[in-house]
């Protein structure tokens, strides 16, 4: 079986979120043509370690490059980076089929993909769009920079990639090329299978409104605190880790000191699904800004897959499941969302068989088929 290697978004052991990355690898150990290798993203590490390191986790060999010595202040992370990449690059030379493997990076870490891609030169190049990255928040400088590393990565894939028809359409127009859709996946057993209820949930008789995700700029923090005091006789539980850089702090301060706002930080993927199964209607509050509704949230598809049921504001990705969530375009219909979902007798099924087709196994067959000059456009929509 030939090598397929996954750059990391985030570190293979790391706990706090979900990501499309890791799923992908672990997917691809079901393929029975590939042999997945997650490479690690390079962090800045207290230890001294020049040479590369190698585990095998679920069935996915994982790397762990060294140089992580060196800082990321004060632009060392691009020497990092660079190094590491290209210690990477001779390690997997030497002990797999680099010539023959595809390497799998997307739009969220493109200045250490721009190093793989050089050092590695694999025969295959998936470049997958996962979220406007370019439309972030930042200075004009480092947008324009890493406007030219997508170009100059896209213009080296075999195979583009993009989540959202907001993204396929940008990254053509930026590019100048074709890009495929082809939208997330989820783990549907993992969330779908009874789990027990969480020691940390204190028993009540209270409605239980949950949110689960990481705390950026794109959450509407305002609404959730418009939504805390709709339902004053219901918890808002809130799980996830807070991104400070990217977060209005008297706007989460605010949102934390009402009274039945219950925030229990980060919790582990494997954990997740009893919290979100403990609660009686799952939220999504996204942002208007483009970034934000350019995007095809894990979280909507982990939360349909838990039979519950789910508000979400108005998302353009979210539309496709209108039939099986509630799809807010105010705050006044987010609120009277919820209130219909905690008054209202729920059936799961239908929501439960839009969603367990489209797991990351099914994903990364899909981009296997693209590999092989298949058309697959429209079956994972």
């Amino acid at each position: 079986m030939r090598p397929i290697l996954f750059l990391g978004m985030y570190p293979w052991d790391y706990h706090e979120l979900s990501d499309t990355v890791r799923s992908m690898a672990k997917a691809s150990r079901n393929t029975g043509s590939m042999t997945p290798i997650f490479i690690n993203p390079t962090s800045e590490m207290k230890k001294l370690q020049l040479k590369v390191t190698t585990t095998m986790d679920l069935g996915v060999h994982v790397i762990t490059p060294g140089f992580g010595f060196l800082p990321t202040r004060y632009g060392f992370y691009r020497l990092r980076d660079r190094l590491a990449a290209g210690r990477t690059a001779d390690y997997l030379k030497k002990t797999a089929d680099v010539a023959d493997a595809a390497l799998y990076v997307t739009s969220a870490t493109l200045e250490l993909a721009e190093h793989y891609v050089d050092h590695l030169k694999p025969r295959e190049i998936i470049f997958d769009v996962v979220d406007d990255n370019l439309g972030f928040p930042m200075d004009e400088h480092r947008r324009l920079l890493l406007t030219k590393l997508f170009q100059k990565i896209a213009a080296k894939a075999t195979l583009v990639t993009a989540v959202s028809e907001e993204l396929v359409t940008k990254t053509e127009q930026l590019c100048h090329r074709s890009v495929v859709y082809l939208p997330n996946g989820v783990d549907f057993d993992h969330f779908s299978q009874p789990k027990p209820v969480p020691a940390d949930l204190v028993q009540s008789e209270k409605s239980r409104i949950c949110f689960v995700g990481a705390f950026t700029s794109w959450i509407d923090l305002r609404l959730l605190s418009k939504t805390a005091e709709a339902f004053e006789g219901a918890e808002l539980l809130l799980i996830g880790p807070k991104f400070s850089s990217s977060v209005r702090e008297e706007q989460f301060d605010a949102l934390l000191n009402l009274p039945n706002v219950n925030w229990i930080g980060a919790r582990p993927f494997d954990a997740v699904p009893g919290y979100l199964q403990a609660s009686d209607v799952l939220i999504l509050p996204r942002t208007k800004e483009a970034y934000s509704q350019a995007c095809d949230p894990l979280k909507l598809y982990e939360y349909l897959a838990t039979g519950k049921p789910v508000v979400t504001t108005e998302l353009p990705s979210a539309e496709r499941f209108a039939d099986v969530a509630s799809i807010a375009t105010s705050d006044e219909e987010f609120i009277a969302a919820i209130a219909r979902s905690l008054s209202e007798p729920h059936d799961p099924a239908p929501q439960l068989l839009r969603v367990c087709s489209r797991s990351w196994e099914n994903r990364v067959g899909m981009i296997q088929e693209l590999l092989s000059g298949k058309t697959v456009e429209g079956k994972f929509a």
